[in-house]
Protein backbone atom coordinates (compact mmCIF):
# COMPACT_ATOMS: atom_id res chain seq x y z
CA UNK A 1 0.00 0.00 0.00
CA UNK A 2 2.58 2.39 0.49
CA UNK A 3 3.95 2.22 -2.92
CA UNK A 4 0.90 3.18 -4.17
CA UNK A 5 0.27 6.71 -5.38
CA UNK A 6 -2.56 9.56 -3.92
CA UNK A 7 -5.84 9.38 -5.59
CA UNK A 8 -6.62 12.79 -6.76
CA UNK A 9 -9.61 12.85 -4.27
CA UNK A 10 -6.59 12.40 -1.43
CA UNK A 11 -4.29 14.75 -2.91
CA UNK A 12 -7.24 17.31 -2.90
CA UNK A 13 -8.34 16.31 0.45
CA UNK A 14 -4.67 16.90 1.89
CA UNK A 15 -4.53 20.45 -0.28
CA UNK A 16 -8.33 21.45 1.23
CA UNK A 17 -6.71 20.20 4.99
CA UNK A 18 -3.80 22.73 4.41
CA UNK A 19 -5.83 26.02 2.89
CA UNK A 20 -7.57 25.68 6.63
CA UNK A 21 -4.77 24.58 9.12
CA UNK A 22 -7.09 22.92 11.75
CA UNK A 23 -9.49 20.57 12.18
CA UNK A 24 -12.45 20.10 9.34
CA UNK A 25 -15.51 17.88 9.90
CA UNK A 26 -16.40 16.33 6.97
CA UNK A 27 -19.86 18.67 6.74
CA UNK A 28 -17.11 21.96 6.55
CA UNK A 29 -14.98 20.06 3.88
CA UNK A 30 -17.98 19.30 1.74
CA UNK A 31 -19.26 22.77 1.95
CA UNK A 32 -15.66 24.56 1.06
CA UNK A 33 -14.06 21.85 -1.33
CA UNK A 34 -17.36 20.00 -2.49
CA UNK A 35 -16.63 16.59 -1.32
CA UNK A 36 -16.22 14.53 2.40
CA UNK A 37 -13.58 12.92 3.48
CA UNK A 38 -14.50 8.90 4.34
CA UNK A 39 -14.08 5.04 3.53
CA UNK A 40 -10.87 3.96 1.68
CA UNK A 41 -10.14 7.09 1.47
CA UNK A 42 -10.15 8.02 4.80
CA UNK A 43 -8.43 4.98 5.94
CA UNK A 44 -5.51 5.46 3.49
CA UNK A 45 -4.42 8.74 4.67
CA UNK A 46 -4.97 7.72 8.26
CA UNK A 47 -2.52 4.64 7.43
CA UNK A 48 -0.38 6.28 5.86
CA UNK A 49 -0.14 9.00 9.19
CA UNK A 50 -0.57 12.14 6.41
CA UNK A 51 -4.04 12.78 8.11
CA UNK A 52 -6.14 12.20 11.89
CA UNK A 53 -9.36 11.70 11.95
CA UNK A 54 -11.36 11.79 14.75
CA UNK A 55 -15.38 10.62 15.46
CA UNK A 56 -17.31 13.68 16.41
CA UNK A 57 -20.97 12.72 16.90
CA UNK A 58 -22.04 11.17 14.32
CA UNK A 59 -19.48 12.19 11.56
CA UNK A 60 -15.48 12.43 11.17
CA UNK A 61 -13.03 15.75 11.59
CA UNK A 62 -10.25 15.34 10.46
CA UNK A 63 -7.07 17.64 10.30
CA UNK A 64 -3.34 17.41 8.72
CA UNK A 65 -0.41 15.27 10.79
CA UNK A 66 2.74 16.65 12.35
CA UNK A 67 4.40 14.23 9.96
CA UNK A 68 2.78 15.72 6.87
CA UNK A 69 3.10 19.55 7.90
CA UNK A 70 7.07 18.60 8.58
CA UNK A 71 7.30 17.08 5.59
CA UNK A 72 5.69 20.26 3.78
CA UNK A 73 8.22 22.50 5.55
CA UNK A 74 10.98 20.36 4.35
CA UNK A 75 10.44 19.08 1.40
CA UNK A 76 6.74 20.10 -0.48
CA UNK A 77 4.00 17.58 -0.86
CA UNK A 78 5.30 16.51 -3.77
CA UNK A 79 7.46 14.34 -1.76
CA UNK A 80 4.16 12.54 -0.29
CA UNK A 81 2.30 12.13 -3.79
CA UNK A 82 6.02 9.99 -4.75
CA UNK A 83 5.28 7.83 -2.01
Amino acid sequence: MQGEELSVKERAVLFALMGEAREVSNSELAERAGFRLDGKERRRLNDRKLVDSRKVGRTYAHELTALTLCDQSRSGLNAQFRR
